[in-house]
């Protein structure tokens, strides 16, 4: 396939439009270029939509259709009689492995396409992989490289790799057995059980630390698989407190429509059983859409985030030896929502009438009031205003101010301005510092000396011209 083109410039635009243009890739790929595609999307969208595919080698398009005020990019690929291929894994490198616990593997596998296939990773029951502490993915043009560094034991299970593009897709699937390890901490503390014969189940007897047992009237020998085997059978279980790795759990601000994904591990023998809940608006709920929990791990996967969504969510894990708990914060922006009604009329005239409504419920989590602006120091055609930040920022970083006329201040962040603060006391344009009455006077006298001067000087040349004559 050809390399990519220049970045588009704009060359012209208008309220609805924007001419862009490029220069053609300096490789074509070994074929002529027959084409481009022009694809653009909002700035804040995920996606890259496709405006248009061309069937000339002209570097110059009119993208029209936009809405004004929308904030858009573009981006232009070329493409070039390679033909219309659908997506294949090179399978030669991509197999099923073991390998014990500590350990660092990578796969790394090319895959051909036409256009250029979109790699993903999924686990176990089509469980999406991203980049972790542990699970590093690097995708390229035509190949894919997927390394997990310190194996333990939950990443046991079936990896799919899976290679897409608008002509089909292909998929292939790999198996990762057990590795044999500690469970990724040393171990503390031991359970011993017994087999009941009567029943077939298995019975707690005692816990310590110690890695011997002697139970009373009988002598069990120490077996190859390290299960002591005697009169009853008698098997070891670790017994560990959970533990929640909390490296993943960041404050997250978002937009509303846009994902929430939170991947976090879970230590703890036998293995904790995890739930999420959201506390908003002083009220706690258990959460359960989007949540995935497996043997030492969970996850939030949520598509598409809602304001309802925002709070502090508290993720607990227990088991039998206790339990841990771990909070991170969530906030969705997103637009005020409805005013308060009913709308009240009053003062009806001919020419107007007066309304009041009252404040939404929930302003979006805009920002709060900056303090009065105070006047720091001005002149005829300037002043320079100070004021305090809001104390709240409505969960998202304060990016900038707008002031206003009559000196009114309102801040901004991701979900938009905020309410205006209070304005300053009038203020009359003019200079700070006038200059006083006796340099005033000092100019008029300068300037009657520089009259009378001249009135020297005229006399004396009116004189000399009458004595000449």
């Amino acid at each position: 396939p050809p390399k990519a083109p220049s970045k588009p410039a704009i060359t012209d635009y208008d309220n609805v439009s924007a001419t862009l243009q490029w220069e053609p890739p300096v490789d074509d790929g070994g074929r002529p270029i027959l084409g481009y595609v022009i694809e653009m999307k909002d700035k804040f969208a995920p996606d890259w939509i496709e405006v248009i595919k061309t069937n000339d080698t002209k570097t110059e398009y009119k993208v029209e259709g936009l809405k004004e005020k929308m904030v858009y990019q573009f981006r232009v690929k070329a493409h070039n009689k390679a033909g219309v291929v659908k997506p294949r894994i090179e399978r030669s490198t991509f197999k099923s492995i073991i390998i014990k616990a500590g350990r660092t593997h990578k796969w790394a596998v090319d895959v051909t396409g036409e256009p250029t296939p979109e790699t993903t990773w999924s686990w176990r029951d089509n469980i999406k992989l991203v980049n972790t502490e542990r699970i590093k993915i690097e995708n390229k043009e035509y190949h894919t490289d997927f390394t997990i560094v310190n194996a333990v034991r939950r990443d046991t299970g079936k990896y799919t790799l899976r290679a897409e593009n608008c002509n089909g897709f292909d998929e292939e699937t790999v198996k990762w057995e057990k590795p044999e390890d500690d469970g990724g901490s040393p171990v503390k503390e031991y359970e011993l059980e017994k087999m009941d014969l009567a029943t077939g189940k298995w019975v707690r007897v005692g816990r310590g630390v110690r890695q011997a047992w002697q139970r009373e009237g009988s002598r069990p020998r120490q077996s190859e698989r390290g299960d002591r085997v005697g009169p009853a059978q008698v098997g070891w279980r670790r017994a560990l407190k959970p533990r929640i790795d909390r490296t993943n759990l960041k404050p997250l601000v978002v937009r509303a429509g846009k994902p929430i994904f939170f991947d976090v591990n879970v230590k703890g023998e036998p293995a904790p059983k995890v739930q999420w809940f959201q506390k908003w608006k002083n009220e706690e709920k258990e959460v359960t859409v989007g949540v995935i929990n497996v043997d030492y791990n969970t996850k939030l996967d949520i598509k598409e985030s809602a304001r309802s969504m925002s709070g502090t969510y508290r993720i607990l894990a227990e088991n039998p030896h206790g339990k841990d708990e771990a909070e991170v914060e969530i906030t969705v922006l997103s637009s005020p929502s409805k005013p308060g009604g009913p709308l009240k009329v009053s003062d009806v005239t001919k020419t107007g009438c007066k309304l009041a409504w009252k404040k939404p419920e929930d302003d979006g989590d805009i920002p709060g009031k900056p303090s009065v602006p105070t006047l720091e120091d001005w002149d005829v055609d300037r002043v320079d205003l100070k004021w305090e930040a809001p104390k709240d920022n409505g969960g998202a970083p304060i990016t900038g101010y707008v002031i206003e006329k009559k000196e009114k201040v309102r801040a901004v962040n991701k979900a938009g301005p905020g309410e205006p603060g209070d304005a300053t006391q009038p203020h009359i344009a003019k200079a700070r510092f006038c200059p006083g009455s006796r340099s005033r006077r000092q100019d008029r006298e300068r300037r009657l000396q520089h009259q009378a001067a001249d009135l020297r000087d005229q006399l004396e040349e009116h004189r000399h011209l009458h004595a000449q004559g």
